[in-house]
């Protein structure tokens, strides 16, 4: 058996997944044709399907192919229906991806601990920000770009951005607006 990719499902995968389960493909099939393991597909099949929430449950839906497509009983049955659409399956995907990057990688204990360690050494010896960094470097769980990114968001109360070296130095960059063109009825746009 050929090895399997480890890559993360694209749309045209889910077009795919939707049109093969229309046609009544077996799960191995639809597998072989994406080249992913069959548990991807029935994990897909399973966590992004829709239907009814007040009905009653069909119990052939919890088995392969989670959906109602090639159900012989399906016109006249009452019970609650399963179906895959792959343009729903794709927005449940990009919007989970968009919520599991929000926040940052810490729990609260480590941020109080980083805090007051923080305010200890800058009030006690004033010392430098990165100077501060290299002596924790291989405690502090992140690299150096990511403990300014922290810094700059507001994670440490103990430290701001006047007290980062070039920050003060550095005057804060202005958006420009874009000039606007003329448009065919000959009107000004705002901004010109």
């Amino acid at each position: 058996m050929k090895a399997m990719k480890k890559e993360r499902l694209t749309i045209e995968n889910r077009i795919l997944i939707e049109e093969l389960l229309r046609q009544n493909y077996k799960l191995k099939d639809i597998a072989r044709a994406i080249n992913v393991s069959p548990s991807t597909i029935s994990r897909e099949i399973k966590n992004r399907r829709l239907g009814n929430e007040k009905l009653e449950i069909c119990l052939k839906t919890n088995r392969y192919p989670f959906v109602c497509y090639n159900c012989p009983k399906k016109v006249h049955c009452y019970k609650k229906k399963y179906y895959y659409n792959f343009k729903e399956a794709q927005k449940d995907y990009e919007k989970k991806m968009k919520y599991s990057r929000i926040g940052i990688d810490m729990s609260i204990d480590e941020i109080e601990y980083w805090n007051e360690y923080f305010r200890e050494k800058i009030k006690d010896k004033n010392q430098p920000i990165l100077h501060l960094f290299k002596n924790i470097e291989g405690n502090f769980p992140k690299s150096i770009q990511t403990f300014y990114k922290y810094i700059h968001k507001g994670y440490f109360s103990s430290i701001n951005d006047e007290m980062l070296a070039r920050s003060c130095s550095y005057k804060p960059r202005t958006k420009h607006e874009k000039i606007k063109t003329i448009t065919k009825d000959n009107v000004i746009k705002k901004g010109r």
